[in-house]
């Protein structure tokens, strides 16, 4: 499995609280940076297995645990997770675009 796309995990801060060791209040979100294997999901199979007609849709495929998420930036474009399937170690996400 090829791992060479760029992904950058990203969790919003919803409960500040400092950070002794730092010495630093977190501001923003939290941001976590892996490079896994990324396909496009197809309009067919968007449109067959899931009823939906959104095509902007992207598996994300990792051979370990991937972190929990509240947004995933893709070469740029924010994606929000739409399912969730895990075999074992396996795991895949299939998220679509945020905005879409």
């Amino acid at each position: 499995m090829m791992m060479n796309t760029k992904v950058i995990f990203i969790r919003h801060i919803t409960d500040v609280q400092y950070n002794p060791i730092t010495h630093e209040w977190p501001d923003g979100d939290e941001e976590e940076v892996a490079f896994l294997n990324v396909t496009s999901l197809s309009y067919a199979k968007a449109s067959r297995d899931y009823g939906v007609t959104n095509s902007k849709m992207q598996v994300i495929r990792s051979l370990l645990e991937m972190p929990s998420f509240d947004e995933v930036d893709i070469l740029g474009t924010r994606y929000v997770e739409f399912s969730r399937q895990r075999i074992g170690d396996k795991e895949s996400v299939i998220v679509k675009e945020k905005d879409a």
